[in-house]
């Protein structure tokens, strides 16, 4: 069976329910909106593996909903077919320039949409799904950690669903994370700039940024705290954390014991950012089978 969350927008009456449902028997789980400003409101707030939207639609157009997706924290990354009957010249341009890959013209036969789904989701992983208070967890370590060290200039963003690769000019630290039910890996990826303002801050010397080794250990030691303060939030599930640092990487790349995609929070200072990454494996059995599991923050698959 497939595994992955899809969400379909159509304002047309039956053509979304069949959709979902035709997509629900091959194992996914599908949301529906009426219209683009409903679906807007999914997208704002739920993670999706999948968006499946029409165009031409009530309050907001699917060409609209398309670009505000790609700008949300939680779906910028999610692939997104479009299915309409008014794939003119003009539309077409639109959406090339959204970077949008599948169109589908109406009428389509459904497996057309099964096909194309099967080949964005990839696959029939298992499903993973990080809780709100592990995101919460992540979020409020990496605030009191990086406002510590980097003081009241440095400020965290909301966490967002993290895929791509670390980049030029950056430093990863990594720590292993293990638990009765959960294990994987906190890495912080620091850009070059990012090190030397946080050395300045803490040891009132920015030269010592300019050393590659001190620079490592330097992304070692945010790990290691970070880290340390998630399994702190997360103590009631046995947490655990190898302290030393499992690997750290100059510029792009990342340790394989670093998965993908992962959950994260940006720090950004007055001089670079770094990006606190977390990736926990088996999620879904990390509460207690006697205690309800809040609605995941963000799923995939």
């Amino acid at each position: 069976m497939a595994s992955g969350r899809i969400l379909v927008i159509d304002d047309e009456e039956f053509l979304p329910v069949i959709l979902a449902q035709y997509l629900r028997e091959d194992g996914y789980d599908c949301e529906i909106a009426g219209d683009g400003l409903a679906g807007l409101k999914h997208v704002n707030s739920e993670h999706f593996d999948l968006i499946i939207t029409d165009i031409n639609m009530p309050q907001l157009d699917g060409i609209e909903l398309v670009r505000l997706a790609k700008a949300s924290h939680l779906n910028k990354a999610t692939p997104i077919i479009v299915i309409s009957g008014n794939l003119n010249d003009n539309n077409l341009d639109k959406l090339g320039k959204l970077g949008l890959i599948d169109v589908i013209s109406k009428p389509f036969e459904l497996i057309d949409i099964r096909k194309l789904a099967k080949l964005r989701l990839g696959g029939t992983q298992r499903k993973v799904a990080y809780e709100g208070f592990v995101v919460a967890a992540l979020r409020d370590a990496t605030h009191e950690i990086m406002s510590f060290y980097g003081g009241k200039h440095v400020k965290c963003e909301e966490p967002f669903v993290q895929r791509a690769p670390a980049g030029a000019g950056t430093v990863t630290g990594v720590v292993a994370l293990f638990g009765r039910r959960v294990h994987g890996s906190l890495s912080v990826v620091c850009e070059d700039q990012f090190l030397k303002y946080m050395a300045a801050q803490v040891f009132l010397n920015e030269t010592a940024g300019a050393d590659v080794a001190f620079n490592l250990s330097l992304a070692a030691e945010l790990a290691n705290q970070i880290a340390g303060k998630v399994k702190d939030r997360l103590h009631a599930e046995q947490l655990f954390v190898v302290l030393g640092t499992q690997g750290t990487v100059e510029g792009p790349g990342f340790p394989q014991m670093v998965a993908s995609p992962r959950v994260a929070v940006k720090a950004v200072s007055p001089r670079g950012a770094a990006t606190v990454e977390m990736a926990l494996a088996d999620l879904n059995e990390m509460l207690p089978n006697e205690v309800e599991s809040p609605k995941p923050v963000f799923v995939y698959s």
